[in-house]
């Protein structure tokens, strides 16, 4: 009927108890009053473009000496901006609609952790490298068996950790490898 929610009847009633007197509040919510109005960021989109939209610190820097070295006085707000707020006014729909210069990130592909068979070429030296968890037995954790296995001799050590991290896993692939018989050439996991 009141069309409150049950915590906020909650919380009426409480204050009834409490004081005696209930007063509702019929104001909307406190909110800041907006520092950058839609003429600074007009002025955003214009440096924007002319700079094909640099990093936020460099816009900064550029709309700071747009007010305090050549003296343009539409400046003054914004030149006191932070980088990170210049992002958030980029996400406006006056941003977005009047930019010409919106760039997304392009994505590099970086080869690390690449799987690929090794071409041996009928070369020892070539290792594999596959992990098998041994499996929980209740609430203990169990090992993880470490195979190192060369592509062409199948010559094979085995070893186990604990867990699998660089701390664990980096002094026992460090003894595993140096047990093979032969110069190691390529190293990869399975």
């Amino acid at each position: 009927m009141t069309g409150l929610s049950q915590p906020q009847l909650t919380r009426i009633i409480a204050k009834k108890k409490k004081s005696g007197k209930v007063f509702l509040n019929s104001t909307a919510r406190h909110r800041f009053p907006r520092k950058y109005d839609a003429t600074d960021v007009a002025l955003l989109i214009e440096t924007d473009n002319a700079h094909k939209r640099l990093s936020g610190l460099a816009i900064r820097r550029i709309l700071k000496r747009e007010y305090e070295v050549f003296g343009k006085k539409e400046y003054q707000n914004i030149s006191q901006i932070s980088p990170a707020h210049i992002y958030n006014l980029r996400r406006t729909r006056q941003y977005i609609s009047h930019s010409q210069t919106i760039k997304k990130t392009n994505p590099t592909k970086v080869p690390i952790g690449e799987r690929r068979k090794p071409n041996p070429q009928g070369k020892p030296g070539y290792l594999r490298v596959d992990t098998v968890h041994q499996g929980d037995y209740g609430k203990k954790k169990g090992v993880y068996h470490i195979n190192v296995v060369d592509e062409v001799t199948q010559w094979e050590i085995l070893g186990c950790v604990e867990r699998i991290s660089e701390y664990y896993l980096k002094p026992l692939l460090e003894d595993l490898i140096e047990q093979f018989p032969f110069k190691i050439i390529n190293f990869s996991f399975r």
